[in-house]
């Protein structure tokens, strides 16, 4: 099954306030105060991810190499020990060349619930403000209900992109009792379903 695609045009958000006990971090490829170790972070990453969503990332070289990801493009929460809690990053032009994507939005499990996802996610959405940037994009699968939820309140607006996406964006929108039912048609129209 395909993932759900989401697009994101601008509207308001108001980055959260990061927690007592937690920091956020900007990752930067090319000088990096906190992780000088390339090798020990991406073991930390990896093992986050694990954690994070129960699935190993088979990936995490190219991650980091990623060209699509700008060298100041990864957002993290890091506890007092500077162990990574909460991890995203933006991609540049992937789905169409002046778009943004948010990507690998992961929040550890027993960190859940003091809106670190959203720190990371709202991070995203200020970098492309600043560079002027007006849609992103994100993939997501239906089983991240709270994620999902997040992104909707957040204005991001769900793509109906293949013909299942009517029917599985209807069943989200009534489980969440979600009374803005308006979607992207497959042309990226607003339409109301």
């Amino acid at each position: 099954m395909s993932q759900l695609k989401m697009r994101w045009d601008g509207k308001p958000f108001e980055i959260p306030e990061i927690p007592e006990g937690y920091k956020f971090h900007v990752y930067n490829r090319n000088n990096d105060p906190i992780f000088t170790d390339l090798d020990e972070l991406k073991k930390e990453w990896y093992e986050m991810i694990y954690t994070g969503i129960q699935v190993k990332p088979p990936f995490v070289d190219a991650y980091f190499a990623d060209p699509m990801i700008p060298d100041d493009g990864f957002f993290m929460v890091l506890d007092n020990d500077n162990k990574i809690i909460a991890n995203a990053a933006i991609q540049l032009g992937r789905h169409t060349p002046d778009s943004a994507t948010l990507h690998m939005v992961v929040a550890l499990p027993e960190h859940r619930g003091k809106n670190l996802g959203k720190i990371v996610t709202t991070a995203v959405l200020d970098y492309a403000q600043k560079h002027n940037i007006e849609h992103v994009y994100l993939t997501t699968d239906d089983v991240r209900k709270a994620a999902v939820m997040m992104y909707l309140k957040l204005g991001f607006v769900p793509c109906l992109y293949e013909e299942d996406m009517h029917d599985r964006w209807c069943a989200l929108f009534d489980e969440f009792n979600y009374q803005d039912r308006t979607v992207l048609d497959e042309n990226e129209n607003r339409i109301v379903i």
